[in-house]
């Protein structure tokens, strides 16, 4: 669950938010409250599109309880390791994901 935390937290310091962080990207904050602001960031945004390459059947393991918590929701796009990076390469182009402010 940890490491599944680690990994949704990056994505989500990536979405960055807020005028107060205008001049620090939450990417690189490192305030007492990063992981409120983190948390605030995701929920604005309303989902979390998760690209991995976990097994199926462990996914719900991982997930719900990070919905539960956080009250975000989290899409699953799974495929094999190359095309998850193939995916999050298309994405970061386009600007879908993975935005800095």
């Amino acid at each position: 669950m940890k490491t599944l935390l680690k990994i949704v937290m990056l994505f989500a310091s990536l979405v960055g938010g807020g005028a107060a962080l205008a001049q620090t990207p939450l990417a690189i904050y490192e305030g007492a409250d990063r992981l409120d602001r983190i948390v605030a960031a995701a929920k604005k945004e309303g989902t979390l599109t998760l690209y991995t390459t976990i097994a199926e059947k462990d996914l719900p393991l991982l997930i719900k309880p990070f919905e539960t918590k956080y009250g975000i929701k989290v899409n699953i796009w799974r495929a094999g390791t190359d095309k998850v990076l193939q995916r999050c390469q298309s994405a970061y182009s386009r600007r879908r994901a993975f935005r800095f402010t």
